[in-house]
């Protein structure tokens, strides 16, 4: 099921700029933008040793995570004739760390019997984990006019595939990191290998002519069933914020029209105020 799922999405993903730009070159009205973006975000969440069964803190001290995301992605841009609301889709390569740093008084446990318990001490810990995404978004513009910069709000869900992950855990040891090291990476646990995530974002489309610029601020990414990493407890995650920046270029004949009536607005502008009134003497 999933694998119908994820091959159906990348042939709406391939095939959907092709039928918007036929529709656009034969006065569809619907104008048709391809572009790519990337962005960054980076947060914090707190955990507690207890959280994790396989973790020992003698006074059970909060471990603060660093969590960070990066996304590089292909987008199909869609703008109906109203030009109020766009959508879109595209494909998107999606990389996510978690780490934290415990500086003292911090265990894990490698053997349990009925009268044993051995620990080692560890220094840090991370997961990184890679995937491949179809986000689906639409933006609301605050005009419908074709002004050089426009106001919009965005909401987008994506659904991500893992690719592949990294476990890391230091052992403050050099004798215990020999011996199990690879031992403590594997029991870190694997990803999901299916996830969906949603957020929302405040930005500005800024007409450049012949193409658009769209910097955006990123708000918290809200994890759909917790959190994606698998060292802490899922339901103590929180999106992280950030910043994005997308190019968008435009096909057909939008390429030309969005670039002279852009052109033609402030020209006439600047001709009534250079006009001079003429007297007659």
């Amino acid at each position: 099921m999933k694998k119908f799922l994820l091959w159906s999405l990348l042939w709406l993903v391939v095939c959907s700029p092709s039928w918007a730009q036929a529709d656009a070159e034969t006065g569809g009205g619907l104008k048709v933008n391809l572009g790519v973006g990337a962005s960054i975000t980076g947060g914090s969440v707190s955990m507690y040793s207890h959280e994790n069964k396989k973790l020992m803190n003698p006074w059970d001290k909060e471990i603060l995570i660093g969590c960070t995301n990066w996304h590089f992605e292909f987008i199909s841009d869609f703008l109906p004739q109203s030009e109020r609301i766009s959508f879109g889709t595209g494909l998107r390569i999606t990389g996510q760390t978690a780490s934290s740093r415990y500086w003292e008084d911090m265990y894990w446990l490698v053997k349990e019997g009925p009268n044993l318990r051995d620990y080692v001490s560890i220094g840090s810990m991370s997961q990184r984990n890679f995937y491949l995404g179809v986000p689906l978004y639409f933006r609301v513009f605050f005009s419908s006019q074709e002004n050089r910069v426009r106001p919009y709000v965005k909401f987008d869900a994506s659904m991500d595939f893992l690719l592949g992950y990294r476990n890391s855990i230091d052992i403050t040891d050099s004798h215990m990191r020999t011996l199990y090291e690879d031992k403590l990476e594997e029991e870190m646990g694997e990803p999901d290998h299916f996830h969906v995530s949603s957020s929302a974002a405040v930005g500005l489309r800024i007409n450049c002519n012949h193409f658009y610029v769209c910097p955006e601020i990123v708000l918290p990414r809200i994890e759909i069933g917790g959190s994606p990493f698998t060292f802490f407890d899922k339901s103590e995650y929180i999106g992280s914020v950030g910043v994005k920046l997308s190019f968008l270029f435009p096909m057909g004949n939008n390429a030309k029209d969005d670039a002279a009536e852009v052109k033609t607005s402030y020209s006439s502008n600047i001709q009534q105020e250079n006009s001079m009134p003429v007297e007659d003497f």
